[in-house]
Protein backbone atom coordinates (compact mmCIF):
# COMPACT_ATOMS: atom_id res chain seq x y z
CA UNK A 1 0.00 0.00 0.00
CA UNK A 2 1.72 3.53 -0.72
CA UNK A 3 1.13 5.92 1.76
CA UNK A 4 -0.83 8.69 1.22
CA UNK A 5 1.05 12.08 1.84
CA UNK A 6 -1.22 14.84 3.85
CA UNK A 7 -0.34 18.65 4.28
CA UNK A 8 1.71 18.10 7.05
CA UNK A 9 4.16 15.08 5.85
CA UNK A 10 3.38 11.21 5.87
CA UNK A 11 0.09 9.42 7.53
CA UNK A 12 -0.20 8.01 10.46
CA UNK A 13 -1.18 5.03 8.83
CA UNK A 14 2.35 5.05 7.20
CA UNK A 15 4.26 5.81 10.42
CA UNK A 16 2.29 2.98 11.72
CA UNK A 17 3.63 0.73 9.35
CA UNK A 18 6.64 1.76 9.51
CA UNK A 19 7.22 1.34 13.69
CA UNK A 20 5.76 -1.62 13.13
CA UNK A 21 8.37 -2.99 10.46
CA UNK A 22 10.71 -2.14 13.14
CA UNK A 23 9.53 -3.83 16.24
CA UNK A 24 9.51 -7.12 13.75
CA UNK A 25 12.77 -6.11 12.46
CA UNK A 26 14.11 -5.51 16.05
CA UNK A 27 12.70 -9.44 17.28
CA UNK A 28 14.41 -10.82 14.30
CA UNK A 29 17.35 -9.64 15.12
CA UNK A 30 17.39 -10.60 19.10
CA UNK A 31 16.14 -13.90 17.25
CA UNK A 32 19.03 -14.87 15.49
CA UNK A 33 21.69 -13.23 17.59
CA UNK A 34 20.54 -15.59 21.12
CA UNK A 35 20.42 -18.60 18.71
CA UNK A 36 23.91 -17.82 17.45
CA UNK A 37 25.51 -16.82 20.60
CA UNK A 38 24.27 -19.83 21.99
CA UNK A 39 26.53 -21.59 19.35
CA UNK A 40 29.09 -19.17 20.04
CA UNK A 41 29.11 -20.57 23.91
CA UNK A 42 29.65 -24.41 23.44
CA UNK A 43 32.72 -25.71 25.20
CA UNK A 44 35.67 -25.94 22.95
CA UNK A 45 38.87 -27.96 23.67
CA UNK A 46 42.49 -28.56 22.31
CA UNK A 47 41.43 -32.49 21.40
CA UNK A 48 37.85 -32.45 20.28
CA UNK A 49 38.18 -36.24 19.53
CA UNK A 50 38.89 -36.39 23.19
CA UNK A 51 35.61 -35.17 23.92
CA UNK A 52 32.37 -36.82 25.54
CA UNK A 53 29.14 -35.51 24.43
CA UNK A 54 25.42 -37.10 25.37
CA UNK A 55 22.75 -36.07 23.28
CA UNK A 56 24.32 -32.78 22.19
CA UNK A 57 25.38 -31.84 25.83
CA UNK A 58 29.10 -31.60 26.90
CA UNK A 59 29.98 -34.37 29.20
CA UNK A 60 33.61 -34.27 29.69
CA UNK A 61 36.86 -34.88 28.24
CA UNK A 62 39.43 -37.29 28.54
CA UNK A 63 42.63 -38.67 25.96
CA UNK A 64 41.45 -42.29 27.45
CA UNK A 65 39.33 -43.88 25.52
CA UNK A 66 37.91 -45.72 28.85
CA UNK A 67 37.20 -42.80 30.92
CA UNK A 68 35.31 -40.95 27.57
CA UNK A 69 33.23 -44.51 27.56
CA UNK A 70 32.37 -43.74 31.44
CA UNK A 71 31.85 -40.03 31.28
CA UNK A 72 29.52 -40.93 28.41
CA UNK A 73 27.61 -43.55 30.52
CA UNK A 74 27.14 -41.72 33.57
CA UNK A 75 26.15 -38.51 32.19
CA UNK A 76 22.23 -40.04 32.47
CA UNK A 77 22.90 -40.33 36.15
CA UNK A 78 23.13 -37.17 37.31
CA UNK A 79 19.88 -36.20 35.78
Amino acid sequence: MMPTHTRNGVSEEHKQETVTMFTKTTFALALVLATASGALAAPKSFAPGNDAWDRGTYVGSDPDANVRFELHRDADRGK
